[in-house]
């Protein structure tokens, strides 16, 4: 998973560009288990996220005040849709392949 993160911000920071870099790792997390075949839905990501960092504003934002395409706001699931998987499957493609399984975005 940071490996994903490490490539965002590293190679594609203009990604973060109106993001906070906790919807990236929550995208990530999302994605490794995908490949990984983990059983993990991303609203149990999501509701663990708002539990740990807890009744916030902050959070809120986070998850359901994401910018997906100029200006464009929606949550943090159509971001993933709509914005995260587009960008990065050739990346995440490359993960899967490296370690022999199948992707399932």
């Amino acid at each position: 998973m940071w490996q994903l993160v490490k490539h965002v911000v590293s190679s594609e920071a203009v990604f973060l560009y109106k993001r906070c870099l906790d919807q990236i790792v929550l995208c990530s997390m999302y994605a490794i288990s995908k490949i990984a075949n983990l059983p993990l839905k991303f609203q149990d990501i999501v509701k663990k996220y708002q539990e740990t960092v807890g009744p916030t504003q902050l959070a809120q934002q986070v998850v359901y005040e994401v910018v997906v395409f100029e200006g464009k706001v929606s949550d943090i699931i159509t971001f993933y849709n709509e914005m995260f998987i587009p960008n990065f499957k050739h990346y995440l493609v490359n993960i899967s392949s490296s370690h022999q399984t199948p992707c399932k975005f």
